[in-house]
Parts: structure tokens; C-alpha cells; sequence
């Protein structure tokens, strides 16, 4: 083995795929949005938003063959895209994690392409991700509430019970003249 190549994983829970051979190429790209808005009689000026999503890009190959360059003693290349699989399909935060760098970052894994080139049985992928952003959401109270909705396990045919508005009790807002044409020139 040797002992100077990154070691790459995907951590998920307590599982952390270690992948047994540092792959030839990976890339992150991180960013911003920029808007692009157009003032009359000026022209387009730019307005810089926030950060975009990274993406994460990894080329390399799972072999299945014993190499002493792999980190891992050889397994099945296809378990390793079998549990890839099994985190796309279930919709799993993963966390991709370069060692010796800053990139630890938790990821939703969008795809994985692989296939065999050339007759060794190794697997060549390329597995592309987009950086996942836990978000919190603040309770903010406006001085009325909305009920929840009623979810129970009946089925599907049964519709949701409703429950009082209590928007509905409340006095509408006080009504303003109507404007005129001739206001709104003056």
C-alpha cells in the first residue's frame, strides 16, 4: 500500500466507505448567483447574491484485483456500487470527505456512472454530488395561528378532515375610497 495517496470516503451514519483507490481526478466547484437586472437608462448592472451549491465530481475506478497502490484489500467492485446505489435511491445525506484537505462537506450523491473497460473486471465511475445545506426553520408569530392540517393513516380515498379558519372570524380590513383617474394625475 502506499502511504502517500489521499484517502477519500463517504461517511453516512456510522458506516464509511473508504474508496480503495485514490481516484485519478476530482473537482469541487463552489460559487455565487449573480443576478443579472436591467435599469432603464443605464443598462444591465449585475447584483451579487449568496453562495451556490458545491459540486463535487470524482472519476476513478474500484478494482477487482489485488493492486498495491489500493488502500483496501480487494472486495466486489459492485458491493461498493451497490451500497452508492442504495444511498441515492434512499435519498441519504452523505458526507464526502478528502483527507489532508479542508473538503468535508455533506453531500446528496446525484449520480454514478461506472462500466468495465477493459477486461480486468476493475470498474470505472464517475460519480457526480451536489452539496446538501441543512436548513432551520424559525417560527415567526403573526398574531394568529393557522391550525395544522389533520394527517392520519386512512387511506387515500378519505379526505383530510378541515377545521375552523379562524381567519375567517376576523373583521375585514376597512375599506378605502376608490381612486380616481384624475388622483392619480395630480
Amino acid at each position: 500500500m502506499m502511504d502517500n495517496l489521499r484517502l477519500m470516503s463517504l461517511v453516512r451514519g456510522g458506516t464509511e466507505l473508504v474508496l480503495p483507490v485514490t481516484p485519478s481526478a476530482y473537482a469541487v466547484s463552489a460559487g455565487m448567483r449573480i443576478e443579472t437586472l436591467n435599469i432603464h437608462g443605464l443598462g444591465d448592472i449585475n447584483v451579487a447574491g449568496y453562495p451556490t451549491l458545491a459540486a463535487i465530481g470524482i472519476d476513478g475506478f474500484l478494482p477487482a484485483n489485488d493492486y498495491q497502490f489500493a488502500h483496501r484489500p480487494t472486495q466486489n467492485p459492485y458491493t461498493i456500487i451497490d451500497i452508492i446505489k442504495g444511498w441515492i435511491s434512499g435519498r441519504e445525506v452523505v458526507r464526502y470527505i478528502v483527507q489532508g484537505t479542508p473538503i468535508n462537506i455533506p453531500v446528496l450523491i446525484e449520480d454514478i456512472s461506472y462500466g468495465e473497460r477493459d477486461g480486468t473486471n476493475d470498474i470505472y465511475y464517475t460519480l457526480k454530488a451536489v452539496e446538501y445545506r441543512y436548513t432551520e426553520v424559525e417560527e415567526v408569530s403573526a398574531g394568529w395561528t393557522i391550525p395544522a392540517r389533520q394527517y392520519t393513516n386512512a387511506p387515500k380515498d378519505t379526505k383530510p378532515r378541515r377545521t375552523h379558519n379562524p381567519r375567517s372570524t376576523t373583521t375585514p380590513p376597512p375599506s378605502r375610497p376608490p381612486v380616481r383617474w384624475i388622483d392619480m394625475i395630480y
